[in-house]
């Protein structure tokens, strides 16, 4: 078995939709799914649940692939894929369910958060 050796990163942020300000203590579940070389095609790893910060962020990779964020225990979720190099800038809002995915490099980060 073969796995693609490369980096990607999500750093998301959730905040509250009504007032725009973070929300901290969020705990977000991850599922990611890395992509393997043929005939195999993804391997799922459940991550354990992280907390948001104090300010509403958390940061989840090292590994390219698809991601499947969500907020435990709700419908709040989004899902994004990270390339080689890449890092995914995810805003999502609570109760709207609104999200926000910007692209950034790793050598020229320029994540935008908010909507």
């Amino acid at each position: 078995m073969c796995t693609i050796p490369d980096e990607g990163q999500v750093i998301m942020q959730v905040l509250n939709s009504t007032n725009g300000r973070p929300i901290p203590s969020a705990p977000l579940q991850a599922d990611f799914l890395a992509p393997e070389c043929p005939p195999n095609s993804y391997t799922t790893v459940t991550m354990n649940t992280t907390l948001t910060n104090s300010t509403g962020y958390v940061t989840f990779g090292g590994e390219v692939g698809e991601w499947s964020l969500r907020v435990d225990g709700s419908a709040y979720s989004v899902s994004v894929t990270t390339l080689p190099g890449q890092i995914a800038c995810v805003t999502l809002g609570v109760p709207s369910g609104e999200t926000h995915i910007v692209y950034s490099g790793f050598l020229e980060p320029s994540c935008r958060f908010g909507f």
